[in-house]
């Protein structure tokens, strides 16, 4: 097994992980802040970095089976540091990532419940609004909330 190899892997696969917790960072804030057009960016610049965190973790099971990996890094100490990291990096992402994806889900069941109230407010027969956005409300009711 080419050891230089395998620990350039790794040193890549690490920095992939930390460039892409950096973008779950940026999402988090999107996400708070409500900046759908800075998500949209942030979606388009997900994918091909998840792809490339999964071809070099592929290529580095390929070279080292996950069981090996603790006999590997007692022979080479000075990629234990970067596997540290790396997995440090890893956790991060979990959390990072589920917090997110509890507030897609929160805004998700906010918009669904926000057009649940409009889709029925449209289909009442005493609904606000006309087909051409003015207010249907008659006259005479009009005239008696404005006498109020």
């Amino acid at each position: 097994m080419p050891d230089s190899s395998l620990a350039s892997i790794i040193e890549a696969e690490f920095g992939e992980a930390a460039r892409f917790l950096d973008l779950l960072k940026e999402e988090e804030g999107a996400l708070i802040s409500g900046d759908i057009e800075k998500l949209s960016e942030i979606l388009q610049k997900k994918s091909p970095l998840l792809l490339e965190i999964s071809n070099l973790s592929r290529q580095r099971s390929q070279l080292m089976p996950q069981n090996e990996i603790g006999k590997w890094l007692e022979s080479h100490p000075e990629s234990g540091e970067t596997w540290k990291k790396l997995l440090a990096v890893s956790g991060e992402i979990r959390k990072i990532n589920e917090t997110n994806g509890k507030m897609i889900d929160i805004r998700l069941r906010t918009t669904q419940q926000a057009l649940g109230l409009l889709q029925s407010l449209a289909n009442t027969s005493t609904g606000f609004y006309g087909p051409d956005g003015r207010t249907s409300i008659s006259t005479s009711s009009r005239h008696s909330i404005e006498s109020a």
